[in-house]
């Protein structure tokens, strides 16, 4: 079995979306605050939102949208990315 924790945008989380351009911000109802993102963590939290992922799978799924390798640099930048994304508020671990 494998035992690597999955992350996800909480289901009762609610989170307003604004983008103009390349920018990106989110509103986090529940704290007040608003978060800028650049486009790729941006897209990493909208795949969070719609499913429950690993660092790995999340690694994989922003490869494929920016047309690069998935690499172990890719993948620590994923990790601090949720990890920061945690400290935030806005993932959590998936049961």
């Amino acid at each position: 079995m494998d035992d690597t924790p999955k992350w996800q945008v909480s289901p009762a989380l609610k989170l307003s979306w604004r983008t103009w351009g390349d920018d990106t911000v989110v509103y986090h109802h529940g704290s007040g605050d608003t978060h800028k993102l650049n486009p790729l963590s941006a897209q990493a939290l909208r795949l969070l939102q719609s499913q429950p992922r690993t660092a790995h799978d999340l690694t994989q799924q922003l490869a494929a949208a920016i047309g690069q390798v998935a690499d172990d640099q890719l993948l620590r930048y994923t990790e601090k990315l949720m990890d920061h994304f945690d400290q935030l508020g806005l993932i959590e671990p998936a049961a």
